[in-house]
């Protein structure tokens, strides 16, 4: 609530903006058509991904949902405080950080 209405909005179409130009990600150069849906709070993104190589097919989908994950936190603006999701995956990502603290 204390996010100006433009950074939320713009947030939000920039982070579809991005999620759909998906090219590169995967092993195998492929088309995709993705739906990217908003319930309140919620951004749903769904790919259709077949592939009749079971490593390959299971790799580019773990690419995507790197790819999806890694375009939520790139949205991630300084400065603010954040909740849940956010809030855990910037603590897990510090704690990582100093792992490798020399």
């Amino acid at each position: 609530d204390e996010v100006a209405d433009v950074v939320e909005d713009g947030w939000a179409d920039t982070f579809e903006r991005r999620v759909v130009d998906v090219g590169g990600v995967t092993r195998r150069e492929r088309e995709f058509d993705p739906v990217v849906e908003t319930d309140g709070d919620e951004i749903a993104v769904t790919y259709a991904l077949t592939d009749g190589n079971e490593r390959r097919g299971v790799d580019d989908a773990g690419a995507l949902i790197d790819f999806v994950e890694g375009t939520y936190v790139q949205g991630v603006i300084p400065g603010y405080e954040y909740t849940g999701p956010v809030s855990e995956l910037l603590s897990a990502a510090r704690r990582h950080g100093n792992d490798g603290a020399v």
